[in-house]
């Protein structure tokens, strides 16, 4: 088996959560884009109600 040092395995695993972390926001895009949406039209209507 290949022996890989701790602090080598550390950094991998650090760098792949750093990577997921980063990436996280793209998976709520489509909710945000359709409340900004949805405010748009409120804001377009003229309604002040909230």
């Amino acid at each position: 088996m290949l022996q890989i040092d701790l602090w080598k395995r550390v950094m991998i695993a650090l760098t792949c959560a750093l990577g997921i972390w980063l990436a996280l926001p793209n998976a709520f895009y489509a909710p945000v884009e359709q409340h900004n949406d949805a405010v748009a039209e409120i804001e377009l209507s003229g309604s002040t109600e909230h």
